[in-house]
């Protein structure tokens, strides 16, 4: 069973940790000799549920998840993303008419930089151990001007978050289960 995401700092929107969720719920359902516990049943139960970061830390909750869920493991996964603007300094060259030759100088540029991180466990829902354990994690820089600067701050990088997650997602589940075969 997938549990929901939760947000450690609660800046994404639900529909964002929904989407994470999801991606994860369809690489596993992909691999043979895997059963995933339908998302709508794992809704249905968490819609009660204490999903917090202290929710996830608490073993017996994992294991009351997994017996009223009929599963053998519970995956829980708590999601970090946030974006500084810095400023970076970068050799560029030139060419100077009145030196007459190309020369080296550095520009200031800003740069918004995006990290993600997202904590993976999987539970042996009979005992609550935990099985896997693993953090993933994305950057992604983009150079901004002025403009693209302000345009980013009111259209918000919820896009930017699918983004990141989708290959560290593809890389986990691969990695998890290397025996099993991906159904395309």
């Amino acid at each position: 069973a997938v549990t929901p995401f939760v947000d450690r700092d609660s800046k994404l929107p639900p529909e964002r940790l929904y989407e994470l969720t999801q991606m994860l719920h369809r690489g596993l359902n992909q691999m043979r000799g895997v059963t995933v516990v339908s998302q709508s049943a794992v809704y249905d139960l968490m819609e009660t549920e204490d999903l917090s970061v202290d929710g996830f830390e608490d073993v017996d909750n994992v294991m009351a998840w997994g017996e009223m869920l009929g599963a053998t493991a519970v995956v829980t996964g708590v999601v970090r993303y946030y974006t500084v603007l810095e400023s970076r300094q970068r050799p560029v060259e030139r060419y100077s008419y009145q030196l007459q030759r190309y020369v080296s100088d550095v520009t200031t540029e800003l740069a918004r930089a995006h990290y993600m991180r997202l904590h993976l466990r999987i539970h042996d829902a009979r005992d609550g151990t935990i099985l896997v354990e693993r953090t993933l994690r994305r950057n992604y820089h983009e150079p901004q001007s002025v403009f693209s600067m302000m345009v980013s701050e009111i259209a918000g990088s919820s896009d930017i978050v699918v983004r990141l997650a989708q290959s560290r997602i593809r890389r986990f589940v691969r990695g998890i289960a290397p025996h099993y075969e991906l159904e395309e």
